[in-house]
């Protein structure tokens, strides 16, 4: 197993606008896997084996811990909500 950690979570028309995506289209490798391709058809994330589009999607930024490598993997889910804050003086 990986070293990996989540950095980032986010809707995944916020993660489009930041990353300046018009479109996005499910795809399906030759090998079986989907992933997630841009206006331009360039792989950009990849996706669950049970994505749905029709439900909402979040997009989360993955870094390898040992190669610092990133990469982006979309899946379905809730936006996470604030429960209580915490100040600091």
């Amino acid at each position: 197993m990986k070293n990996t950690a989540t950095t980032s979570v986010q809707p995944i028309k916020a993660w489009a606008k930041g990353n300046k995506i018009t479109a996005i289209q499910l795809m399906m490798s030759p090998k079986g896997k989907l992933f997630l391709a841009d206006q331009d058809s360039q792989h950009v994330a990849g996706a669950a084996e049970d994505i749905d589009f029709k439900k909402p999607v979040q997009v989360a930024r993955i870094l390898d811990k040992d190669t610092s490598e990133t990469w982006f993997f979309a899946f379905n889910g809730e936006p996470a909500t604030v429960v209580e804050t915490m100040t600091f003086e």
